[in-house]
């Protein structure tokens, strides 16, 4: 992450819906150096699962994120390694009818955000991520 962006709350990933409530996505927290994954519930309201500290993201090095997320979980891994599983609720319907937004501060999405992503994959296999190796990453 570079310098300007790794302080900011931004949001890598995000679904929101017509009435631009969101819906599901991926924040970077710069103030907490965390991870947040947030989804709608059932319930119609949002749930967040922080994963916090994650300090290693928030240098100047390539990193591979990934999440992991299935009926009840999310799991949280970094270059290969998992660092985390939580908990989270049964998950609504997310409305995709809206907009799907790379890089955009949470607090206005009109605002993009300075980063560099080599490649991104949202797969249906919740176990992929166990599976992924980092043979591109120079992990010394």
């Amino acid at each position: 992450m570079n310098g300007s962006t790794k302080d900011k709350n931004w949001n890598i990933w995000q679904i929101k819906d017509p009435l631009g409530n969101d819906q599901v996505g991926v924040r970077m927290n710069g103030g907490s150096r965390s991870v947040e994954f947030f989804a709608v519930g059932v319930d119609g309201a949002l749930q967040t699962i922080t994963f916090s500290p994650v300090s290693t993201l928030y240098d100047s090095q390539w990193h591979k994120v990934l999440i992991s997320v299935q009926a009840d979980t999310v799991t949280l891994f970094i270059d290969c390694e998992r660092l985390e599983t939580q908990r989270i609720n049964p998950r609504g319907i997310i409305n995709t009818k809206g907009d799907t937004f790379l890089g955009k501060l949470s607090d206005n999405p009109t605002v993009s955000v300075p980063f560099d992503v080599q490649w991104m994959i949202i797969h249906c296999d919740p176990y992929r991520a166990q599976r992924e190796s980092c043979p591109e990453l120079s992990i010394g």
